[in-house]
């Protein structure tokens, strides 16, 4: 990573850092919230289906990440190849990307 790279990453955890802290509600455990459910008709679903998404804050040790992040909901099978679901978390920067120069 370079030095200007790491630079404005630091610049941008620094300003992040010193924003007041705003109040969140207590983000449930997965088996007290229904975002997590499984649907009834998840079988009847191609695999990769989403079937639920929701924006989300996401932070790194409670310091707010630049980006804007959903998490999803999409169809899958388990290890025996049974019907469910699970959630994976998409984040999109809100930082541009810097290249780094050629070596």
């Amino acid at each position: 990573m370079s030095i200007r790279r790491i630079a404005a990453l630091l610049g941008v955890m620094l300003v992040l850092g010193a924003s007041p802290a705003v109040a969140q509600a207590a983000i449930p455990a997965p088996d007290d919230d229904p975002f997590y459910a499984v649907p009834a008709n998840v079988a009847g679903l191609a695999n990769g289906t989403i079937m639920r998404s929701r924006p989300i804050a996401a932070t790194a040790e409670s310091v707010p990440m630049p980006a804007t992040s959903w998490q999803l909901l999409y169809k899958t099978v388990d290890n025996t190849g049974a019907a469910t679901a699970t959630v994976t978390t998409v984040m999109v920067s809100s930082v541009p990307w810097i290249p780094s120069p050629p070596n």
